[in-house]
C-alpha cells in the first residue's frame, strides 16, 4: 500500500492546519510538552530551558514564515512544522524544523508536515528545502531519507538538502491546502 500523505488516514483526529501569531500559546504549550531529551533534539542543542523555548516562539515571523500545526480533535496543537524562508548565494531556501508530541509519534506525522513544507517550498519556487538535526535523531534523519534529501554528517549534526524538484523522487505530491480547525490554547 503506497503511503498516504492525507493526515485524516494517519489519524481521523487529527487535522494538518496553518498556524498564525494568535496560535502562539498553543504552540509554546506544545514544546513545553516535550521531555527534555525532545527538546535537546529539537533545538539541536543541549537543555533547552523553557524561557528559551517562549523566546523562540517570540521570535516566530508568522507573516513570512510557514508554520503548520497538527491539531487533535480537541484542538490541542500536537505537532508543528516550521518553515524558516532565507535567501542564499542559491536562491530561495526554506529551512524546516518539525516536533511531534510524544503520543503521536510513529504515524507518520513528520512526514506530512515536511510534505507540506515541500509543497510551499515549491509554490514559492525556492530551489531547495534544507534541515538539521543532531545526529542521534533518528526519527528527523528517517524523514529527511524518506523524503530523498542527501544528508552529511560533522560535528554530531546532519545537514540535509533537498532540491525542490527532486524531492518529490520518493514522496507523493501533497493534497490539499491545511485544514481549518478551532484551536485550544
Amino acid at each position: 500500500m503506497a503511503p498516504s500523505n492525507d493526515l485524516a488516514d494517519i489519524d481521523a483526529a487529527c487535522a494538518l492546519v496553518a498556524l498564525g501569531a494568535a496560535h502562539a500559546p498553543a504552540i509554546l504549550a506544545h514544546l513545553l510538552r516535550l521531555p527534555a531529551d525532545d527538546r535537546s533534539l529539537r533545538f539541536c542543542a543541549g537543555t533547552v530551558p523553557a524561557d528559551v523555548v517562549a523566546k523562540y516562539v517570540d521570535s516566530i515571523r508568522f507573516g513570512e514564515d510557514s508554520v503548520l500545526g497538527v491539531v487533535d480533535a480537541h484542538g490541542s496543537v500536537v505537532a508543528v512544522g516550521h518553515a524558516c524562508w532565507f535567501r542564499s548565494r542559491d536562491g530561495l531556501l526554506a529551512e524546516a524544523s518539525f516536533s511531534v508530541d510524544e503520543a503521536w509519534r510513529n504515524r507518520g506525522i513528520g512526514r506530512a508536515l515536511l510534505l507540506a513544507v515541500r509543497a510551499a517550498a515549491a509554490e514559492r519556487e525556492a530551489s531547495a528545502v534544507i534541515g538539521q538535526c543532531l545526529a542521534r535523531n533518528r526519527a528527523m534523519r528517517r524523514v529527511f531519507a524518506a523524503a530523498g534529501m542527501t544528508m552529511t554528517q560533522e560535528d554530531g549534526e546532519v545537514q540535509a538538502h533537498g532540491a525542490t524538484t527532486t524531492m518529490t523522487a520518493c514522496l507523493p505530491p501533497p493534497s490539499a491546502a491545511p485544514a481549518s480547525r478551532s484551536i485550544s490554547t
